[in-house]
């Protein structure tokens, strides 16, 4: 259910969204890190959570800490 708040946040558009990866699309790597693509996961609601956000903004910027 949207809040006041979060529908407010939606109806302004943003020229880009930076999302962080681990815990935010796709679930915290086992200890250590993500070393190779298919140990990478998405989690199921990301491409639809992605979808939503796409009609505030066209970029989305992926960002990690990993070293």
């Amino acid at each position: 259910m949207l809040t006041k708040v979060s529908f407010e946040i939606l109806m302004k558009y943003y020229d880009c969204i930076f999302l962080d990866r681990d815990g935010t699309i796709n679930p915290d790597p086992p200890p250590g890190y993500i070393s190779k693509l298919e140990n990478f996961k998405f989690y199921n609601f990301t491409f639809e959570a992605l979808k939503i956000l796409s009609k505030i903004t066209k970029n989305f910027i992926i960002v990690t800490n990993q070293s």
